[in-house]
């Protein structure tokens, strides 16, 4: 019995570590390209931290009507995903974007390339929230809240598990929990954007699915492989 206890803990705690996701990448309906999100296990200056990175291409089609690269280099607490540091290099339709933060809590500060803003304690970036939620035992109706930092903006998040749907991806089948972020002080994402995504129902709780909806258009990564 000890035995199983001690598996079914170290699956809890090695659920994402080393991984990479990658996804099939879509907008409108058109194939547009491909995503991946992927986390390792890393120490700084003797601290344990996740490092999480996330890149959107788009393909050559797409890159005549919207040309997307995009990289996200994000540091997190090893113990509650919290954001250390973040890094964004974007390049979407011709203009580029950078922004760079550090995050202090000891004075409760957020220091960007921009500007310096207080934060209420402790943040997370809206993909690290993800990996936060993997952490967590979900059952339809859980809501979970937490405050989210991203371009220089705090925003105060409940994410609510919605219900449970199948997914076919190129990655095999999957029984998923769909969960959806709102937030009471505006919406979640920039261009008027919402989010959706599905979890795998299994102790993984892999994001199988993520679908944003903009003023642009409807943007859906689909899991496409495992590494």
């Amino acid at each position: 019995m000890n035995n199983k206890i001690f598996i079914v803990c170290f699956c809890l705690i090695m659920g994402f570590e080393n991984e990479t996701l990658i996804y099939n990448l879509k907008f409108m309906g058109i194939e547009a390209g491909e995503s991946t999100l992927s986390i390792r296990k890393d120490t700084i200056a003797e601290a344990e931290v996740y490092h999480l990175i996330s890149t959107t291409r788009t393909n050559s089609i797409l890159d005549r009507i919207y040309k997307i690269r995009d990289k996200i280099n994000i540091i997190l607490d090893a113990t509650d995903l919290s954001i250390k540091k973040m890094e964004k290099k974007m390049n979407e339709g011709g203009k580029k974007k950078f922004f760079k933060s550090i995050i202090n809590y000891d004075s409760l500060l957020a220091i960007s390339n921009n500007k310096t803003i207080s934060i209420p304690g402790k943040i997370l970036d809206p993909f690290g929230s993800i990996y936060y939620l993997r952490k967590k035992d979900i059952n339809i109706s859980d809501i979970f809240e937490f405050n989210t930092y991203d371009n220089d903006k705090i925003k105060k998040v409940s994410v609510v598990a919605k219900k449970i749907e199948s997914v076919s991806t190129d990655a095999g089948n999957y029984e998923c929990i769909v969960i959806e972020p709102y937030s009471k002080e505006g919406k979640l994402l920039r261009n008027k954007g919402s989010m959706k995504v599905w979890l795998s129902n299994n102790i993984k709780k892999i994001p199988v699915k993520i679908e944003n909806q903009t003023s642009a258009g409807k943007m859906i990564m689909t899991l496409k492989a495992i590494k």
